[in-house]
Formats: structure tokens, sequence, C-alpha cells
């Protein structure tokens, strides 16, 4: 049974503080994706953070399940194995040792090789930037079962393109093979088109990193060739459009 929504105000972080981002019916107009009826208990009439909301939708298809409304106030995003939250000071360890750190998972990365710990903390440092100014950005993707830091997913502009968006994902080797990139990548893209209101989503690869390309192709991105435009090399383009 759906109901409908009460009103509450939706506030996103800027450069220049708190600004109101539009109410949440305006978010969700002409669809089933709703608050929780205890969200909406908890929020009426009150400002609220979009890095402690995490959006409801009945029925996430690429999932066939519900999602539910979280207890962590950090998180944004729940699927059904994950939590994507935004980054915090005490992530820098696992960060560097699943993602930053290690050679076999940083090949297809910019850079090609492993980081120090302070190129990793000047990342987090950036994501956590990016989401106060734009509202999305690359988040720390937790595993729900036990908490555990397993890589990051998010959107990111583009370093050499700044009015594009890149949808951008990477797991520590323990994770690898288990469809977590494809859960996360899912709902973070969803994310971009119905809460952030993009219109256009890229995805990048390098040509041997067929595991990435495969998510891409997965969770609905198409196929655009080979291009130079980003990063200064040759790299597979995937592409996706607001609905």
């Amino acid at each position: 049974m759906h109901h409908a929504p009460t009103r509450a105000t939706l506030w996103r972080w800027g450069c220049g503080g708190r600004q109101e981002w539009r109410p949440y019916e305006d978010v969700f107009e002409g669809s089933e994706r709703l608050f929780s009826e205890e969200t909406q208990r908890n929020t009426e009439g009150v400002g609220i953070g979009y890095a402690q909301v995490r959006m409801l939708w009945n029925g996430w298809d690429i999932f066939g399940g519900k999602t539910i409304v979280s207890s962590d106030p950090l998180s944004l995003l729940e699927t059904p194995r994950l939590r994507l939250r935004s980054f915090l000071d005490s992530d820098l360890e696992d960060y560097y040792a699943q993602v930053y750190g290690d050679d076999v998972v940083m090949r297809y990365l910019p850079g090609g090789k492993a980081r120090t710990r302070e190129q990793t903390r000047a990342v987090l440092d950036f994501a956590v930037a990016h989401g106060q100014q734009h509202g999305f950005t690359l988040w720390a993707v937790i595993r729900q079962a036990d908490g555990q830091f397993i890589g990051h997913c998010g959107l990111v502009y583009l370093r050499d393109s700044p009015d594009e968006v890149e949808l951008a994902y990477a797991f520590g080797q323990p994770f690898w093979g288990q469809g977590y990139a494809n859960e996360a990548a899912a709902a973070a893209l969803r994310y971009g088109f119905e809460v952030g209101r993009l219109k256009t989503i890229l995805a990048l690869a390098e040509p041997e990193n067929i595991a990435s390309q495969r998510v891409m192709a997965k969770i609905g991105m198409t196929y655009q060739g080979i291009t130079e435009r980003y990063y200064q090399h040759a790299l597979v383009l995937y592409r996706a459009d607001a609905p």
C-alpha cells in the first residue's frame, strides 16, 4: 500500500552553507518512490541534511526487493547488502588497505599503481568536499552484514570535462566477484538521475578491464566506443541518459 507523502524540506550543503533543495514530493513527482512512513513522521516540517537521508525506492527492479530506512544517520543509500555513506576520517586506513595501497586494485585506476597514505587522504578529502558542494560524490561502501569497509562507489565531475559526471567504483580484492560493484553502481546511477536530476552519466574503463565493463553493461549503460578525451589516454566509454 502506498501513502501520500507528507511535506518536508530537503537541504543541501554548498559553498554558501545550507541551501534549500526542494520539497521531496517534487523530487518524487509522478512516481512511487516515497520516504517510509517512519521517515515522514520524523522529518515532517524539518530541514534534513542530504547525508542523513537514505531514500526509499518501492521496488528496486534491479534487485527484486525493497530497501528499508537506515538506522545509521550517516547512510545515504542502502541496497540489500550494502550501505553507501559519506567518508569519515576513520576510513583512511581501510581505504588505503583495500583500494589505494594495493597495486592490483590500482592497476586499472588513474595512475596505474598504488598511492601513498597521504595521496589516499587527499582523495578522501576530495570526496567529502565534492559531496558538500554538489550533493553527490564518491561514497564509502560498507557491507551491511558485518560493517566491513569494502571500497568506494559514486558520482564525480570529470576532471577533464567539469560539466560531465562520471560513475566510478573500486573494491578491495577480497570483495571481487560477489556482485557488490553491480549493486552499488546501480544504486549510485539511480540516485544521480532521480535525486541529483542529472541528464547524463558516463563511465570509463581501461580496455583491458573487462570486469568493469561488464558492470557498466549490466546496470544498463551503453557502449560508446574508445575515447581519448578523458585522463589523457584511450579508455572505453559507457553512457546512461536519464529515463
